[in-house]
């Protein structure tokens, strides 16, 4: 976890049952850490690839401009 805190830039997060998972980027690719809300813990960091990213996270994203 101290690589992710360091060097990671934050991308987004999404919820899943009990978890909140936070997206990350981290030379050259990408990371989930899922947090269990119920437990207050960490429970798997995971790296994902291009296409899952842009499956979760994509409706998330707000390029709209004011």
């Amino acid at each position: 976890m101290d690589l992710i805190n360091n060097y990671g830039l934050f991308a987004g997060n999404r919820v899943y049952y009990n978890h909140r998972v936070n997206l990350y980027s981290l030379s050259g690719f990408f990371v989930e850490v899922h947090y269990n809300l119920e437990g207050n813990q960490i429970e798997n960091i995971e790296t994902v690839t291009k296409d899952n990213v842009l499956k979760l996270y994509l409706d998330r994203i707000n390029l709209n401009v004011n």
